[in-house]
């Protein structure tokens, strides 16, 4: 048990279901809406997409392992009850967990890049083992720049399937470069870049509350992070403003939706009727679902004084994570209803 702690399996779970949700409620939709088949051999096949999500969840593992490696000291002053390296697991097995899952990631992302033929796939998936072993060992102890490190990588998970479906198309036996004269790859990518947005922001307000959490530990070591270098009392409002945007992006993306090329009033079915998309329950969606927890974010980062405090305001973000990573599924039951698809392969949703 205390290995699964070690590599956040938690974590490792929830980077799985996004994986899935991104794949199968927005990639493969959105393809099935411009009239391919899901068993259409010129689409990405699913063992390459598992391929990706293991050597992401794998990499993902050794990235928690090494940062709990180099953190020990922090970690004793800030949750020494919560402390596994160096209590129950050495710092030799938690290098060697690091050393075999980041190396087992690598090696299937790399196969996978082959397989598709794309240098971009494989240079991610080289480029973010470096980038989380530098982050353990430096860029978190840095101001601000190990928060953006990870908020980036977070928000690489929905585009490296953009990127890689996209390549997959894009070879020469599929479509080549013909799959480039139509809208699909802007669809695709429209898409999921506003869900690796919204990730990188949450990521980002989540990564600096965590620092808040930390001061005592990272104070102690020496950590130059944004409540050590301007104060808890600073750092607070550049929360706010992080909070303020992401609402912001959240109202502004929901009322796009309705405007979106396979959404719109505008748009034909594949049975050729004509059909008006219900753009309101996307802005319902996130004003109750988005906006309304971030403001009570906000009030708890207000309150905040202790990091329990702190910690429950990180829990909360979480949730607002969770959340929207789920509107995949509405926006797959709105193309679905607009274009008259079989959902999940089991149903097809009722058009008005």
């Amino acid at each position: 048990m205390d290995y699964l702690r070690l590599v956040r399996y938690k974590n490792l779970i929830f980077i799985t279901l996004v994986m899935i949700l991104m794949q199968f409620c927005i990639v493969k939709p959105i393809e099935n809406a411009f009239g391919f088949a899901s068993d259409d051999t010129s689409l990405m096949p699913d063992y390459i997409f598992w391929m990706l999500t293991a050597a992401t969840v794998l990499i993902s593992a050794g990235g928690y392992a090494i940062n709990d490696y180099f953190d020990t000291k922090i970690d004793l002053l800030n949750k020494p009850d919560k402390l596994i390296v160096g209590r129950t697991i050495t710092k030799d097995q938690a290098s060697m967990v690091h050393h075999v899952t980041t190396g087992l990631g690598a090696i299937i992302g790399i196969v996978a890049a082959i397989l598709l033929r794309n240098l971009t796939t494989g240079f991610i998936f080289v480029m973010v083992p470096g980038l989380l072993w530098f982050y353990s060992a430096s860029y978190k102890r840095q101001m601000l720049i190990g928060n953006v490190v990870i908020a980036l990588l977070a928000g690489t998970c929905p585009l490296l399937l953009a990127i890689a479906n996209h390549a997959y198309l894009n070879m020469d036996s599929n479509f080549g470069e013909l799959i480039n004269q139509t809208p699909m790859p802007k669809a695709m990518y429209s898409v999921l870049c506003v869900f690796g947005l919204f990730a990188f922001l949450l990521t980002l307000v989540r990564e600096i509350i965590k620092d808040m959490q930390d001061e005592y530990g990272d104070r102690e070591s020496e950590c130059r992070t944004i409540p050590v270098v301007i104060g808890t009392g600073k750092t607070k409002f550049i929360v706010y403003a992080l909070i303020a945007i992401t609402a912001f992006v959240a109202v502004y993306i929901s009322l796009g939706v309705p405007k979106f090329p396979l959404l719109s009033s505008t748009t034909t079915t594949l049975t050729g009727d004509v059909v008006v998309a219900p753009g309101s329950f996307a802005l319902r969606y996130a004003l109750v679902g988005v906006v309304a927890p971030l403001i009570a974010l906000a009030i708890l980062i207000i309150r905040a004084k202790t990091p329990d405090d702190y910690k429950n305001a990180s829990t909360l973000t979480k949730f607002i994570m969770a959340v929207g990573v789920l509107f995949a599924i509405v926006f797959y039951y709105m193309l679905a209803k607009a274009q008259g698809l079989v959902m999940f392969g089991l149903f097809v949703v009722a058009q008005q």
